[in-house]
């Protein structure tokens, strides 16, 4: 999976100083966008391209206009197919 394992400091701090800010999303917002991805978006998402999806959808509101990265297919078949039986 894209998002796991640690991230080294200097990579931290890269990422630290370049962007607004980091937020954590929780594993079953994840899974809720890669159902909704597939299900709406004709999508096969894999975990860490769900990700900002997932952050997306759980806002109450946001700042339009709004441009998201999704990045990320190489999920297997079976694990999509799981996550829609869910």
């Amino acid at each position: 999976e894209g998002l796991e394992g640690g991230v080294s400091a200097a990579t931290y701090a890269i990422a630290r100083d370049a962007l607004h800010r980091m937020e954590a999303v929780p594993e079953a917002d994840i899974a809720d966008a890669m159902r909704f991805a597939k299900r709406e978006l004709g999508l096969s998402l894999e975990g860490s391209a769900a990700v900002t999806l997932a952050w997306i959808r759980a806002q109450a509101s946001l700042e339009t206009p709004l441009v998201a990265v999704v990045s990320g297919g190489n999920v297997d078949p079976a694990r999509i197919e799981a996550l829609m039986l869910a």
